[in-house]
């Protein structure tokens, strides 16, 4: 019977692990941003361990214990902050891990490369050692400054002009998540597509249109599920970029834009796509995403599970004004409304985070009711600022 480990589990992920095909040992790292109260997880797993979230060598010993008493077959992680710990894992004890290969190359700037070389249509780039080297480069046009190694819109900052060069170098910098990179703006619609891979064998489940504050800094504020119009090209480029990067094992969120040269890929996750974007495809298909992935990791196999959309599903998230946030975090309004068809739940969960402070979640018989759903509840939420200056 294949023994997991899984890296870095959240409650919804841990519920599925009942009733799998293996046993799974569940490694949760204590202290992670986001983390959850560790007392629930130890009846969804057969063994439970916990080390420091930063603390890389607890880690790795805390791993190699297990393997000691009960050897493992494979490592698993599917939220960020559990990437670089099963990439270790993996390396140390010489298993297979999800992701899989584990010895990607880090960075952004070192994805663009590969995506370049792999056939993807290419973004100029470049990573600036100081401000001046960011000021040549935006004289070129409108430009994106981001984080090498970030995550989460956190450090994006948009250059229309030169002149913003210092301010934007600034904003990335304080960030503190590698070294600063340029890039080419892109302009047009953005879109994610949620994938599965299974032996080098990719599969496009879903299609997700993405809404975002616009610059200077990009925060996404909502998805849904389906997404609308023709999004085949989209598809296309996501899967050629999976192969570009060598990826074989797991789930991935590829991040693209369609421009009027077509879809251009932002960025590649290879991990399960965050805001409960995992929830939105069970919605709308009927695929639990979560439980097939632990699948593949536990029982290899080929065969596709992508359902056509049967509804829609969305997803948005409220967010607070500076003076909203002046005295902490602010106190949980009423319910907005009493009762509304398509309305899952509202969730008031305020965070620093871009001043989030929760989410609404809708579902309809198509993307636009869904979507206007949401929109009516976020109305009836507390005072918060339009899309385009979610965090001025």
């Amino acid at each position: 019977m294949t023994h997991l480990l899984l890296v870095g589990a959240w409650p919804e992920l841990a519920a599925r692990l009942v009733g799998l095909p293996g046993r799974v040992t569940l490694l949760q790292l204590d202290g992670m941003p986001g983390g959850y109260d560790l007392a629930p997880y130890q009846r969804w797993a057969a063994g439970l361990r916990v080390a420091r979230w930063d603390q890389p060598a607890e880690i790795l010993e805390t791993a190699a214990a297990v393997h000691r008493r009960d050897p493992l077959d494979v490592v698993a992680g599917y939220g960020e902050f559990a990437l670089p710990a099963v990439a270790a894992i993996s390396a140390q004890l010489g298993i297979r891990s999800v992701p899989g290969p584990a010895d990607q190359r880090p960075g952004k700037s070192a994805q663009r490369e590969l995506l370049a070389a792999g056939g993807c249509r290419p973004v100029r780039h470049r990573l600036c050692s100081d401000p001046a080297e960011v000021r040549a480069f935006a004289a070129t046009g409108p430009i994106v400054l981001k984080p090498d190694l970030g995550n989460g819109s956190l450090g994006v900052f948009a250059v229309d002009r030169a002149e913003q060069a210092e301010e934007g170098w600034r904003w990335v910098h304080a960030a503190g998540l590698g070294a600063v990179l340029a890039e080419e703006r892109l302009s047009g619609p953005e879109f994610s597509v949620e994938t599965r891979s299974v032996a080098g064998r990719h599969e496009a489940l879903m299609v997700t249109e993405k809404f975002t504050s616009g610059p200077p800094h990009f925060v996404e504020v909502g998805h849904l599920m389906p997404a609308r119009g023709d999004v085949d090209e989209l598809r296309t480029e996501a899967l050629r970029a999976l192969t570009a990067l060598g990826h074989v094992d797991g789930p991935a969120h590829v991040e693209l834009m369609l421009t009027d040269d077509g879809p251009k890929v932002v960025e590649v996750n290879r991990r399960l796509g965050g805001d409960r974007i995992w929830e939105l495809l069970q919605l709308s298909t009927g695929v639990d995403v979560l439980r097939q992935v632990l699948l593949d990791a536990l029982d290899p196999s080929t065969d596709p599970v992508g359902r056509a959309a049967r509804a829609a599903a969305a997803i948005r998230f409220v967010h607070g004004d500076r003076e909203l946030f002046a005295d902490g975090l602010p106190a949980q309004p009423p319910d907005p409304i009493d009762a509304l068809d398509g309305l899952i739940r509202w969730r008031w969960e305020p965070t620093t985070y871009h001043r989030r402070l929760g989410y609404v979640l809708t579902y309809g018989a198509d993307p636009t009711e869904a979507a206007g759903i949401a929109e009516q509840v976020c109305k009836a939420l507390p005072s918060h600022p339009p899309a385009g200056t979610v965090t001025g």
